[in-house]
């Protein structure tokens, strides 16, 4: 497995792994498959700028397997206000079902968190999860985060709805 930033070239790929996130896990994300199938590729830069832009504080990591195949993702951005610019939100992260428990959602998230690291006054991170989803939970209190909120029926997904749990991870300054 590779880790690497995308950018222009990995935009099909991208695409069509958000897709399958979209179909087999709606209630992971707050866009939906039938909202994200109508996107064009312009459309698609607007929405993911960290898909084809260069700046440091604001990046889409991608897992590829041997043979070059996107299998996981996660994006990072820095909050861009002058008073929340301390803060960062991991966003985005998704694993095929048949690479899971491989250690990919874990390299994925040490390498963002190192990249997080270096950025000047960078001072916390900040993710959201649906609160059922244990494995991810689990996963995240095992590298720091903490559960700081839960919003009740955050996420509605055919009549059934679904709670967030609101995760930080203080970083030492």
């Amino acid at each position: 497995m590779r880790l690497e930033r995308l950018n222009e070239e990995h935009a099909k790929p991208f695409r069509d792994l958000r897709l399958q996130a979209f179909q087999h896990a709606p209630e992971a994300f707050g866009s939906s498959y039938e909202e994200e199938i109508k996107l064009s590729q312009d459309r698609l830069v607007q929405k993911y700028p960290a898909l084809f832009g260069s700046a440091e504080d604001t990046f889409i990591l991608g897992a590829f397997d041997d043979a070059g195949r996107l299998i996981g993702v996660a994006g990072f951005y820095r909050e861009p206000r002058i008073k929340n610019r301390h803060k960062g939100v991991i966003w985005g992260m998704y694993i095929v079902p048949e690479c899971r428990h491989q250690g990919v959602a874990r390299s994925l998230l040490q390498a963002i968190l190192e990249r997080a690291r270096k950025l000047k006054d960078m001072r916390q991170i900040n993710l959201v999860v649906t609160s059922g989803n244990a494995s991810a939970k689990t996963l995240y209190l095992s590298m720091g985060f903490q559960v700081f909120g839960v919003e009740k029926d955050a996420l509605q997904v055919d009549n059934q709805f679904y709670d967030e749990d609101f995760m930080v991870l203080r970083l030492e300054t």
